[in-house]
């Protein structure tokens, strides 16, 4: 009987402890999500800014949305903050196929081109700082630390002068 007893105890303890667990897991963290087009997410650019939009496609650099007004965009993925570009990457890599479309339509015009590749160049400029950089931190010799000091400063006015076109641009 004693034992009965204490089978009871245990098997109610153990019957809490299962309640308790089941209640802080959640069933929608068994479900992994299904990231397609449309779909309702929040964004934020690298100024901090969120906007609510609904993502219609993506390509490697770029994304289109749709505001909440029904007006569509193409917004550079590099543009957001590293979060949203995490999650914009989860999307498939489809649903814009050019910008000749948006061209065509207005969307998009030639001199908003120009300046996405300008910031491209940047971008890719800037990733070229930071590779020299390390490459500073690691080395030291004193000439090569000038050498790449120079080409540092170089590329940091190459930026300066993209920035100006751009700035002419808008």
């Amino acid at each position: 009987m004693r034992n009965l007893i204490l089978f009871l105890i245990f098997l109610g303890i153990a019957g809490y402890a299962a309640k308790i667990l089941y209640e802080k897991f959640e069933y929608s963290s068994l479900v992994e999500k299904t990231y397609a087009y449309p779909d309702e997410i929040k964004i934020e650019n690298q100024n901090g800014s969120k906007i609510q939009v609904t993502l219609l496609g993506r390509n490697s650099n770029y994304l289109e949305f749709k505001q909440k007004d029904g007006q569509k965009f193409i917004y550079p993925i590099r543009s957001l903050s590293e979060k949203s570009q995490i999650l914009v990457m989860k999307y498939p890599n489809n649903g814009i196929e050019d910008m000749t479309s948006y061209l065509s339509s207005g969307n998009i015009e030639m001199n908003d081109v120009y300046i996405i590749q300008l910031e491209d160049e940047i971008h890719k400029i800037e990733a070229e700082i930071e590779r020299l950089e390390s490459k500073a931190n690691a080395t030291r010799s004193q000439t090569e630390l000038r050498t790449i000091g120079r080409k540092i400063d170089e590329l940091r006015e190459e930026i300066a002068e993209l920035k100006e076109k751009i700035a002419r641009r808008q």
